[in-house]
């Protein structure tokens, strides 16, 4: 099984707000999995696509 970590981990990883990844998942450039009915879900990522997603959209030194 894939690790999968939350958004608390995911914006302490990419050093973005909440409203930053939000927005990002609204727009499609992190995929994630939402569990539960809309007001109990639980969001979690696949730890290897946050690291596609640094490998992809960040420059390397910054």
């Amino acid at each position: 099984m894939e690790n999968m970590i939350d958004k608390n981990k995911v914006c302490e990883e990419l050093k973005i707000s909440k409203q930053t990844l939000e927005r990002y998942m609204r727009n499609g450039k992190i995929p994630y999995f939402k569990f539960g009915s809309s007001k109990n879900s639980k969001v979690l990522f696949k730890e290897q696509d946050i690291i596609e997603h640094i490998e992809n959209y960040y420059k390397k030194g910054e």
